[in-house]
């Protein structure tokens, strides 16, 4: 019995560890789409991907997070917009991995 004890208190801490991961991780997607929608207002990217915060939170979860591409076809689609959209959204796909590690 002392033995499940020991193996309860472990999941218990890997619980309480990866629940930080993702409270980090829906900060960090919250965050990063008001901005992405503030920045990417008046593009067409913006039109398509980024209309809502709600709508660029699950592009940003499912394109840049969570995606085994780590956010490879939104970066093309935002270097045609400007260079710049696409360091950014690199920076944020970037952030968002090491986050999850």
């Amino acid at each position: 019995v002392p033995e499940l004890f020991v193996i309860i208190r472990g999941i218990g801490i890997a619980v309480r560890a990866i629940s930080l991961v993702f409270v980090l991780l829906g900060i960090l997607i919250y965050v990063g789409a008001i901005g992405f929608r503030v920045l990417l207002e008046a593009t067409s990217l913006g039109q398509l991907r980024f209309q809502t915060v709600t709508q660029a939170m699950g592009t940003l979860l499912v394109d840049c997070a969570l995606s085994g591409t780590k956010g490879g076809p939104l970066m093309r689609e935002a270097y045609d917009e400007h260079p710049i959209f696409s360091l950014l959204f690199f920076c944020y796909a970037m952030l968002a991995n090491v986050t999850m590690m």
